[in-house]
């Protein structure tokens, strides 16, 4: 079990000295999230699977304060093992709310899911297994926004019907139809760059396993 360097998500969001000091939350940004969080975790989709306050406060800081989101997928690319679990101490209690919570969905995504991806990383996701928060969305162009102009976008299914947790309930971008996995496997439909081209495909038959970033 990895040891926690800070004592709750609260000092790792604020604290936090493995990023920049300019994306740690100040106490006023903090207290704001925290208000906004107790509004959220009264209304119907988080009472329907009983998302706990903190939980919604960790879903939240992922899906509305970008650069932190960043600092904290980085844990799950690190290839030198003990430079990822060192790295992973620093987001120990985040990583549970967003654990916790992911597997209290129960949204059944009908139709496919998109994944955007850099052109920085299309060799990373292509040749291994990854860990880790998966942010799909139901919406193509979305994903080729994420993907960039050389990027590249997964068509995805769910393996085993796993359920998604979405979040454009509580996101400020409810645009994005972001849709939260954590540490799931996909069957890859197609891969595509972001300008429509199918460079690969893959079909469901072939059940191809990735478990993506």
């Amino acid at each position: 079990e990895t040891k926690a360097k800070f004592k709750n998500p609260k000092q790792e969001a604020m604290l936090n000295d493995v990023m920049d000091s300019k994306l740690q939350l100040s106490a006023v940004e903090w207290n704001n999230l925290l208000k906004s969080c107790q509004r959220y975790v009264k209304l119907k989709n988080a009472k329907k699977i009983a998302l706990k306050l903190a939980e919604v406060v960790g879903l939240k800081l992922y899906t509305d304060i970008g650069g932190l989101q960043r600092e904290y997928r980085i844990c799950f690319r690190i290839k030198d093992g003990a430079k990822r679990a060192e790295r992973q101490r620093m987001f120990v209690h985040w990583n549970g709310l967003l654990v916790d919570a992911c597997k209290k969905a129960r949204d059944d995504i009908k139709g496919y899911l998109y994944h955007g991806l850099s052109s920085l990383n299309k060799a990373q996701t292509f040749s291994g297994t990854y860990y880790g928060p998966v942010s799909t969305t139901t919406d193509l162009k979305i994903a080729k926004q994420f993907g960039g102009h050389n990027g590249t976008v997964l068509t995805l299914v769910p393996a085993y019907q796993t359920k998604g947790l979405h979040l454009s309930w509580l996101s400020s971008f409810p645009d994005e139809q972001e849709v939260l996995y954590m540490s799931t496997t996909f069957n890859i439909v197609e891969i595509m760059d972001t300008a429509d081209n199918i460079f690969k495909f893959q079909s469901t038959q072939d059940k191809l396993r990735e478990k993506l970033l």
